[in-house]
């Protein structure tokens, strides 16, 4: 069998995590399957939910395991850092990069598992540590490379970019990202959306038929989630029963608690778990999505497969997703969404019925865990 090498900066929770352990998942019987994190992961990263330790490994700790003074250099800086987070966050400190030739090393190990493999698959995005080498260390040995691209793509350094298109091929989550990119670059590509991972559960859930009243908003809790508009026009729509439930955990938290202080019809969950989040599914008639940036997002595909009203922005793969009739787009301001919110609460039961049936009907057609694996199979079907 074909040895398979996907890589990529793989943490422990995030869109990112599911799709490489996806891929993984799609392609063992057909390969040999390595994970590399060129990142920090620890035993409770969701990859796991897809591979077992085995098929893991981590570009940091393969260094730090192997060379006794990187090692110890790196636990002075993590003692220096109050040994906060990993010990692996501290391997590139200044002693290491001057003295101990931390990037040589490094270098080392990548072309070390590229050589030993067959075809490179990268997840990651245009601008994560070590593309360039993994990219030109492959096309040296004519080792194929597919680049699954994560993140926005936005404008490029051409002159120092010319690697890329020593890429055999890009999957796109979105038309729109890939435009991005080949508007810029004349690459090859295909458009491969994401899919729910916890489908089996979401198709599980029935379909809606009543007035909308519970609203679901997941995801990191930063600015650029827009939550703040969403809290602030739920609130001049709000009627007696309905609910926001926010789902996750970040920076801007404190502050969304303060702005939606003295409302208990707003209810901050904090982190829930991958496999914990089909209650909160069962629960929402509706999700909003008010994203400046994304390339999906994830949430709005399990929203698809869970039969929900979706209000977003058009951000992402959202407008290739959605049959318009059944989209409540807004702009990212307060007066947009309220008027969307206003729309989906005046919708008839059977009128939410409908476009509760849309959405995952759309889904089981185009987004399903089986068309997905399909998909991927047939990019990678030349080289297997």
């Amino acid at each position: 069998m074909k040895k398979i090498l996907i890589i990529g900066p793989i943490g422990d929770f995030g869109g990112r995590e599911l799709e490489a352990g996806f891929i993984a998942d799609s392609l063992k019987n057909n390969a040999e399957i390595l994970i590399c994190s060129t990142g920090v992961i620890s035993n409770d990263s969701q990859v796991f939910n897809f591979v077992n330790r085995k098929q893991v490994v981590s570009l940091k700790a393969l260094v730090f395991d192997r060379n006794f003074l990187i090692k110890l250099f790196t636990y002075f800086s993590w003692l220096k850092n109050n040994v906060k987070g990993s010990p692996l966050l501290y391997l590139s400190n200044k002693v290491n990069k001057k003295y101990f030739n931390l990037n040589k090393l490094v270098k080392r190990e990548l072309e070390q598992m590229v050589q030993n493999s067959d075809v490179v698959i990268i997840c990651a995005q245009l601008t994560s540590n070590y593309v360039k080498t993994i990219i030109i260390s492959a096309n040296k040995l004519k080792i194929p490379v597919f680049f699954r691209t994560t993140g926005t793509i936005k404008s490029i350094n051409l002159s120092q970019s010319n690697y890329l298109e020593l890429v055999t091929q890009f999957i796109h989550h979105s038309k729109k990202n890939a435009f991005n990119l080949n508007s810029q670059m004349n690459l090859p590509y295909k458009v491969i959306d994401q899919c729910a991972f916890n489908e089996k559960e979401l198709l599980k859930i029935p379909l809606i038929s009543k007035k909308v009243k519970k609203y679901l908003v997941l995801g990191r809790i930063e600015k650029e989630k827009n939550i703040d508009i969403i809290i602030r026009a739920f609130l001049k729509v709000k009627e007696k029963g309905d609910l926001l439930y926010i789902i996750g955990a970040g920076s801007e938290l404190l502050n969304l608690k303060e702005l939606s202080r003295n409302n208990d019809f707003i209810i901050f969950t904090g982190f829930v778990n991958y496999q914990s989040l089909k209650t909160y599914f069962h629960i929402a008639d509706a999700v909003v999505i008010a994203s400046k940036e994304e390339t999906g997002p994830l949430v709005g595909i399990e929203a698809m497969a869970g039969g929900k009203i979706i209000i977003s922005t058009k951000v992402g793969a959202m407008p290739d997703r959605l049959i318009e009739t059944n989209a409540f787009w807004f702009e990212q301001d307060v007066d947009s969404l309220t008027r969307q919110l206003k729309r989906v609460k005046n919708l008839t039961s059977l009128e939410v019925l409908q476009i509760s049936k849309t959405n995952r009907g759309r889904y089981l057609e185009n987004y399903s865990l089986s068309i997905l694996k399909s998909n991927y199979l047939d990019v990678l079907n030349n080289v297997l």
